[in-house]
Order: structure tokens, then sequence, then C-alpha cells
């Protein structure tokens, strides 16, 4: 499940356009991350499913559609952020440890 977080004032005025065009590419990449895991860790394409969603908070959207789905576990991606950017981007992984109703891996990506 891939999330772009979006400023809530921002997605407020956005239309379906807009919101698809920011879907589009994030979903590519989201089937690429999901094809690294199939390769490094020989999972099967069943067990995983890709979502992306575009919203004003990421960590309250992850956690509804985990639970959802059902989800037996979330892998979050990682980013590197200083201090500044996790102060104004907020700790959406703090968030979705605190609120999901499965278990929670950190993905920084296959070397």
């Amino acid at each position: 499940m891939l999330h772009i977080r979006v400023g809530h004032l921002h997605w407020l005025r956005m239309s379906q356009a807009d919101i698809e065009q920011l879907r589009t590419p994030a979903h590519t990449y989201c089937e690429s991350v999901e094809q690294q895991i199939i390769d490094h860790f020989g999972s099967s394409p069943s067990l995983l499913d890709a979502h992306v969603a575009v919203s004003d908070d990421v960590a309250k959207e992850i956690a509804v559609t985990a639970n959802k789905t059902k989800s037996q576990l979330i892998y979050i991606g990682a980013e590197e952020g200083g201090v500044t950017q996790q102060f104004f981007r907020g700790r959406p992984i703090e968030q979705i440890l605190r609120s999901a109703t499965c278990d929670v891996a950190v993905y920084r990506g296959v070397e």
C-alpha cells in the first residue's frame, strides 16, 4: 500500500484527475517494490497486495485500509529525513504503529 501525503488545503482543492495523476506513477513504483520483495524473500505474489491512495492523513488512511483488507502485515517504506522534515511532516510511522491492528515492518529497499 503506497500513500501519497498532500497538504490539507491542497487536498480539499484536488480533482479526481489530479489524484489519478499522482496515483499512476505511484502504482508503478509500488509494483516494482512488490516485485523486489517477491524476488528477495521468495514470497508468493498472492500474499502481497499493492494499493495506492492519496490523502491528507496518511496514518489514518493506512490504518483504515489495513483494517478493511484484513491485512496481517503492513510494510512501510522508510525515508531518510532530518529533524526539520519530521517536524513539518509529523511522525506518521509512530501514528501507524499506535493504531495498526496488525504487525508493521519498515522497508528500506533491497540492496
